[in-house]
């Protein structure tokens, strides 16, 4: 049960990557300074590490079933 929790949470951290990472992209393709692509690159994995502990505490106390 352990790592199928660990498993989840972790999907959901890297789909918040992700999309943080095509979000930074796409500010340099509109042209905006490298500093604001940093800058997105930087709270997208905040974000995505935050998404994924809680998450994970949350599947902790609600338990899951397999599949």
């Amino acid at each position: 049960m352990n790592q199928l929790i660990e498993l989840k949470s972790m999907r959901i951290a890297f789909i918040v990557v992700a999309i943080g990472f095509v979000t930074a992209l796409l500010s340099q393709v509109l042209n905006y300074p490298s500093g604001v692509m940093l800058n997105i690159m930087f709270v997208s994995f905040l974000i995505g590490s935050l998404s994924g502990e809680l998450t994970q505490l949350y599947f902790y106390r609600k338990g899951v079933n397999n599949g």
